[in-house]
């Protein structure tokens, strides 16, 4: 009986099976041109994935940092707004 590999979990099966017993996947009709063609798009979906995650966290990050911004202007902002109810009246121009 010959044995093949899983594309999608790497598991031996047997070349007469038609999906894998594992993971589910269809091999039936699974040739070595789908193999790499599924190889290809499992690393462009990677990728992809990868650069979502990347831009997620860009974005993450970039929110973050406006929202402390904005704390630390409302933060001064009463500040001003203190020292000018306090020292406002006493100019001394």
């Amino acid at each position: 009986m010959e044995m093949i590999k899983c594309p999608e979990c790497n598991k031996e099966i047997s070349k007469s099976n038609t999906s894998c017993s594992m993971c589910g996947f269809k091999v039936r009709d699974f040739n070595e041109q789908s193999e790499k063609e599924y190889k290809k798009d499992v690393k462009r979906s990677m990728l992809i994935k990868f650069v979502i995650g990347i831009v997620s966290a860009i974005v993450i990050i970039i929110a973050i940092n406006i929202i402390a911004a904005n704390q630390k202007m409302k933060s001064f902002q009463a500040e001003v707004n203190e020292f000018l109810l306090k020292w406002g009246n006493y100019s001394t121009f």
